[in-house]
């Protein structure tokens, strides 16, 4: 007898902590010159950058 593995992902729940473990609500967009300034951007820094 076959058991087939059922996953149920609730995307809903999961939504508010995508976008704020990716930084993707809309005051983490920014334009370059800030980007610039960031600490992030340093040759040492871990940038996390989405195309």
């Amino acid at each position: 007898q076959t058991h087939l593995n059922i996953y149920h992902l609730d995307i809903d729940a999961m939504y508010p902590n995508i976008m704020i473990t990716n930084r993707l609500q809309p005051s983490a967009v920014v334009n370059s010159t800030i980007c610039a300034q960031c600490d992030l951007n340093r040759p040492n820094g871990r940038q996390h950058k989405m195309d």
